[in-house]
């Protein structure tokens, strides 16, 4: 979900580990490719970040919301 922390990390800078969040999800899975795009906003105020780098991003989940029966699983 948007506001997710990310921590975002880049196999051509060991060592190098920022922190993100998620901006964007889109609304569409790609079934065939199990891929789901998201973006992710860092901050590169130290200019060591280009465009074109590779990374790696592990986003922190929240809990999932509760049902409308306020447990998880639904009412059943």
């Amino acid at each position: 979900r948007p506001g997710q922390p990310v921590r975002v990390t880049f196999p051509g800078a060991p060592g190098l580990s920022v922190p993100g969040s998620v901006v964007r999800v889109s609304p569409v899975f790609e079934e065939g490719a199990r891929v789901m795009p998201v973006w992710i906003e860092v901050e590169n105020a130290e200019g060591r970040l280009f465009e074109g780098m590779q990374a790696r991003a592990v986003i922190d989940v929240f809990p999932p919301a509760p049902s409308i029966a306020g447990r998880p699983g639904g009412d059943s």
